[in-house]
């Protein structure tokens, strides 16, 4: 999935999601992929006449409700997401990534999602990837999210791993990204390192006002 929706303009709303799973599935009657294409579009919020709709009919966020249903319907066993979101207005953001959490739920497929929103990434996933700066960037951390699903971004925000979660993700991007940047990989002390940031853990001190923070080689 791109920022840019990427439908064919001459196919219907239905049509796009057929497309691509009759594709997938050759052995499968038209009933079949029409029923299953029909299933994943409905899970998005698209239903009835709707889906007999071309893309120009469509709103932005309708569009990408498309994208979404067709890239899970054909069962990747990798799903990679481009800065999806990207172009959608607030609003319309936060009600689409609501839906991506549904399908995902009832999936479970591994999902990789490209963003520069940190409260996006908090919301979504289950680890962040945090790179360098360029020319040779790397992934220098892998973040572990230890909220607990089901998440909504109205109630994690009262979670005590949230603001200590953000803000070490605020400080490598405005800070550590840049002094790491350039550095080589190929030893094994230069391999990414895991990070862990759980403020519920009892083993905390409780007098040390700082993010308990774990970070091991990986």
């Amino acid at each position: 999935m791109f920022q840019n929706y990427s439908l064919l303009p001459w196919l219907s709303t239905l049509k796009n999601v057929t497309f691509g799973v009759a594709a997938r599935h050759p052995e499968w009657s038209r009933a079949q992929v029409v029923e299953h294409s029909t299933k994943y579009l409905a899970m998005v919020g698209l239903e009835g006449d709707v889906i007999h709709r071309k893309p120009s009919q469509l709103s932005g966020g309708m569009r990408q409700r498309v994208s979404i249903a067709r890239a899970f319907a054909n069962h990747p066993k990798l799903l990679l997401l481009d800065e999806p979101f990207g172009a959608l207005d607030a609003l319309t953001r936060g009600t689409i990534q609501d839906e991506l959490l549904k399908i995902w739920g009832g999936t479970e497929q591994t999902v990789f999602m490209i963003t520069h929103d940190i409260d996006e990434a908090i919301l979504l996933a289950d680890r962040i990837l945090l790179m360098t700066n360029g020319p040779f960037a790397r992934v220098a951390e892998s973040v572990e999210i230890t909220i607990p699903r089901p998440r909504s971004r109205t109630e994690i925000v009262e979670h005590p791993n949230y603001y200590a979660i953000r803000n070490h993700l605020v400080q490598f991007l405005g800070r550590r990204s840049k002094e790491l940047a350039g550095q080589q990989t190929g030893t094994d002390t230069n391999r990414p390192e895991t990070v862990r940031i759980d403020r519920t853990d009892p083993t905390d001190d409780p007098e040390d006002l700082r993010p308990a923070l774990r970070a091991v080689n990986s």
